[in-house]
């Protein structure tokens, strides 16, 4: 899910890399906000440097108290402040119509520096033409106290054959307000949590505690290991 797995991509380097930072990537990019929901992150026509991560935003108390204060007079009134008070609505709303981003990425696994050239619309579509040409669909959909998250990633280069691998389509459980944590085959993931500074800073971090995948462990094995997907610090002025 975190590295480049189909036919064309870059050949990982065979220069050992430390198991913390096995997996991870930087990203920095330089975004361009077109259209943004009330109380986006940019607002509208804005700009912000930042290392893109993806998964659920922090609902944050404010916005707590904008959805439960009481909406007067029609019912439907009501009814569209229930559908806002979902964390996941919020989260949607809140995202731009339109983000146009260049940047870097910094491949640990690779070693590499490769340029970053994407398009997102909302947190449905986002068509990436460099370092490979991908198009990426996900949705996630609530289901109770879980949100059921599905993905679908095509390189552009095999478009004529979308069914079939390299394209591969993900379907996974998340916690629905927002936490990100869940169980996998390999261990305990966290998709992503945010430290906020201010207004305008944030901080994002994902990664992962890995379980041993045989017992008695090897000599010198440790019990658990950390790994680090994605770190990134973005700023928006």
């Amino acid at each position: 899910m975190y590295g480049q797995s189909y036919p064309g991509a870059p050949t990982a380097t065979s220069t050992p890399v430390h198991p913390l930072l096995m997996g991870a990537r930087i990203k920095i990019t330089r975004s361009f906000i077109i259209g943004g929901g009330k109380g986006a992150e940019g607002g509208n026509g804005g700009a912000s440097s930042d290392a893109e991560a993806e998964g659920p935003p922090a609902v944050t108390a404010a916005g707590d108290a904008a959805v439960a204060a009481p909406r007067p007079h029609a019912s439907w009134r009501r009814g569209r402040g229930a559908l806002r008070g979902s964390p996941l609505a919020r989260s949607f709303a809140e995202k731009p119509l339109l983000d146009l981003g260049v940047g870097i990425n910094l491949d640990v696994d690779q070693q590499q520096i490769q340029p970053v050239a994407r398009i997102k619309i909302k947190d449905l579509v986002s068509i990436k033409a460099a370092p490979l040409g991908l198009l990426k669909i996900s949705r996630s959909i609530p289901l109770g106290p879980v949100a059921l998250k599905v993905r679908y990633e095509l390189p552009l280069a095999h478009a004529r054959h979308f069914w079939e691998p390299p394209a591969r389509l993900m379907v996974r459980l998340d916690n629905a307000v927002g936490s990100g944590v869940h169980l996998t085959p390999g261990g305990l993931e966290l998709d992503e949590q945010v430290l906020r500074f201010g207004s305008a800073v944030s901080l994002r971090a994902s990664g992962a505690v890995l379980f041993p995948r045989q017992l008695p462990l090897e000599e010198g094995e440790p019990p658990l290991r950390l790994q680090l997907h994605r770190l990134s610090l973005r700023s928006i002025w």
